[in-house]
């Protein structure tokens, strides 16, 4: 079932093009009380967030708990327009980085909860509050997390109606992420969570990258938390950074992994009916240099994408540091007076 699940729900994602509700009806058909109270995140596919009560809840627990629905999937199916596929007991789920797509799942819930129960996790939070300068409300959009101990982790996952062998597996690989307790999701242009990316929350002087991701993980070519359907996109380096505009509303940011974007990506980017790409890369020498090699690419590149560099003001290092300084429609005028180039 939640195999077939996972299916309707990227079917969802392609038909529903909405991110707020327009009107004030029901799925019966019914008159309510509220317009634009419900949302749906890219960053959180399969997820409502109902401002009225203030909660995230997902599509099968809206139709099995709030609407007393005994076949949760049936319903989904049914408001997707989609078939169910046939059962096929014997068929192999696919696997996302090599880990059971279950437990990468199971890991977004467990993830998010942490930052509220441990010690780490209210470190992390500390650390995205009063650093980063984010609301717990803002937090629980981006769908960032924190990452448990080993023992704690194993003892959640073993919760799962799955064999034991799948949850060690992936303990196991992400045992080498210790210092990097923030745990960042990252999806896919399909809306599939491909993974995590993990990253330190104070300074480290011994040469510890900042980033780690997962390994096996699946970015799409390098861009991160992709949907399809705009025509401009506009490009930041950090993960960070692209969750957090997409948490305010700027749902045509992505993020690359690094500061590179190549030939595969444009033409990624181009099939999927991008016309214009904004450069809003980091503004230092490395960014820059990365913003002429993607501007020349982009250029040179058969598939006529349109480049456009943003500038950020001086002594501003990046689109999160642009927005701490002088707030989003600061951030949008950079964006807007964005230059064409070639």
């Amino acid at each position: 079932l939640r195999q077939g699940m996972d299916r309707v729900l990227r079917a969802c994602l392609q038909v529903f093009t909405i991110r707020a509700s327009g009107n004030a009806l029901k799925l019966d058909g019914g008159e309510g009380s509220s317009v634009g109270k419900v949302w749906i995140y890219d960053n959180n596919p399969g997820y409502l967030y109902d401002y009225r009560g203030g909660e995230s809840v997902t599509f099968w627990d809206y139709f099995e708990r709030r609407r007393g629905s005994k076949t949760p999937l049936k319903d989904l199916a049914d408001v997707a327009g989609v078939a169910l596929p046939s059962p096929q007991p014997d068929e192999k789920p696919e696997f996302v980085a090599g880990v059971h797509p279950r437990v990468l799942r199971a890991c977004l819930q467990i993830f998010t909860r942490e930052l509220g129960e441990s010690n780490t996790g209210k470190e992390v939070m500390r650390y995205l509050r009063e650093k980063r300068g984010y609301s717990a409300e803002i937090v629980e959009k981006m769908g960032i997390g924190a990452l448990p101990d080993t023992y704690k982790l194993q003892k959640e996952l073993y919760k799962l109606p799955l064999e034991k062998k799948y949850a060690d597996f992936f303990v196991k690989k992400l045992g080498r992420f210790g210092a990097h307790r923030l745990a960042i999701p990252c999806f896919g242009e399909r809306g599939r969570l491909e993974g995590f990316i993990f990253r330190t929350i104070e300074e480290t002087k011994d040469g510890t990258p900042k980033y780690r991701n997962m390994p096996r993980m699946e970015t799409d070519g390098g861009v991160m938390n992709f949907g399809r359907g705009t025509e401009e996109i506009v490009v930041v380096e950090g993960i960070v950074d692209a969750l957090l505009l997409k948490a305010h509303g700027r749902g045509n940011v992505v993020s690359l992994i690094g500061c590179n974007l190549n030939d595969a990506q444009i033409v990624k980017l181009a099939e999927a009916g991008v016309k214009r790409i904004v450069l809003c890369l980091d503004n230092d020498a490395a960014g820059r240099k990365a913003t002429r090699r993607v501007v020349e690419r982009l250029l040179s590149s058969e598939a006529s994408l349109e480049p456009f560099v943003a500038e950020l003001p001086d002594g501003v290092k990046d689109a999160d540091e642009a927005i701490r300084a002088h707030g989003f429609e600061a951030y949008d005028e950079i964006i807007e007076r964005a230059k064409g180039v070639g």
